[in-house]
């Protein structure tokens, strides 16, 4: 027993020492991480198009800590996503001063049957209500029960159940009820929605066109996975520190977002974003000696010029221009010198009007 207790101390003594080794160097960690986190976001992207633009990317630093910050931006809703659940309901109800007192007198006082007990309480009072919740509403996306929409009330209909089983086997005080309910009702809420939108990003990229059964299946195990998370953040409150707590749930955030591919996903929404790559344009408007390439489907125009329309725009900076093309249900990547390109233009989707871009 002292052995394994010495061993966790160690544990927790070398990760603290870890997180205070990143607090130290914080200053050089925030001067090299934007444009290194931009720089490999873009190179996946080059990647995936299989090129690599004919310009020094660094001399961008602007493009690149723009992109920094949105790919980080959606890596922190992620790493806030899996803890604020667990940490919500223990913050606001399970560590409180008073629940803690009213529950001394049911838990156990040594320290190891201390944390069984909380164990058990945070998986009976959290757990388990937060799986019942996201199954429900699974259930609710796949029936065609008129009568299935009433179950979106399930969250707050848990809480005031548990709510009376806890005054009746713990003898919690009205206050520490009120706390129970405010806390569960959000955190059974936000724990329902996280999971269930992780499941269906977890559907669209593994199981598109999978059948009813396995795609309820992978929203039924990611929903238990997530909520294990949740939980494990719960209890971890209890016996480590927040930022121990975080640290954790940010490895299990990157690989949350490796096993549902968002890092190859991410680059393209980015560059979509800066509006450097990956959209349609209604039009592009060439001149030169692109428009004598045969193989292209050009639409010949007044004073040399020629059109392209409904084409994707891989990449819209430096010398060249990365576009791809349908020819006979194939598609095929072209470079064009972006002297060579006139105009482009772009549908707008907020206003739905056409917005032309002078690349001469």
């Amino acid at each position: 027993m002292e052995d394994k207790k010495k061993l966790a101390t160690e544990q927790s003594d070398s990760l603290d020492n870890f997180i205070q080794l990143i607090r130290a160097n914080l200053k050089s960690i925030i001067k090299v991480a934007p444009i290194t986190i931009g720089f490999s976001l873009f190179l996946i992207y080059f990647c995936e198009y299989q090129f690599f633009p004919s310009f020094d990317l660094f001399s961008l630093g602007s493009l690149l800590v723009s992109a920094s910050v949105l790919g980080l931006a959606v890596f922190l809703a992620i790493t806030l996503g899996t803890c604020i659940p667990g940490l919500l309901w223990a913050d606001v109800f399970f560590k409180d001063k008073e629940v803690r007192d009213e529950l001394g007198y049911f838990l156990p006082k040594d320290e190891k049957n201390e944390r069984l007990a909380n164990t058990t309480f945070i998986r009976s009072y959290f757990l388990w209500p937060t799986t019942l919740c996201s199954c429900t509403i699974i259930y609710v996306l796949f029936s065609d029960n008129d009568y299935a929409s009433y179950f979106i009330a399930l969250p707050l209909l848990a809480c005031l159940v548990l709510a009376l089983e806890l005054s009746s086997r713990y003898k919690l005080s009205g206050t520490s009820l009120v706390k129970f309910i405010l806390a569960s009702t959000m955190a059974y809420t936000l724990a329902t929605i996280i999971s269930l939108a992780v499941g269906i990003f977890s559907v669209e990229t593994h199981l598109p066109e999978g059948s009813d059964f396995s795609q309820i299946m992978l929203l039924i195990l990611i929903a238990l996975t997530m909520n294990i998370v949740f939980a494990t953040c719960a209890i971890s409150l209890q016996n480590l520190k927040n930022s121990q707590t975080i640290f954790f749930s940010t490895l299990f955030s990157l690989l949350l977002s490796l096993g549902n591919n968002l890092w190859g996903i991410l680059p393209e929404g980015i560059a979509r974003i800066l509006g450097v790559g990956n959209y349609i344009a209604q039009e592009i408007h060439v001149s030169g000696n692109p428009c004598e390439i045969k193989t292209i489907p050009w639409k010949q125009g007044e004073n040399g010029l020629c059109t392209l329309e409904n084409t994707k725009i891989i990449w819209s900076l430096g010398d060249t221009y990365r576009i791809r093309i349908s020819i006979s249900e194939k598609l095929i990547d072209v470079s064009i010198p972006t002297g060579d390109v006139i105009s482009v233009i772009k549908s707008a989707e907020r206003d739905k009007k056409s917005a032309t871009r002078d690349q001469s």
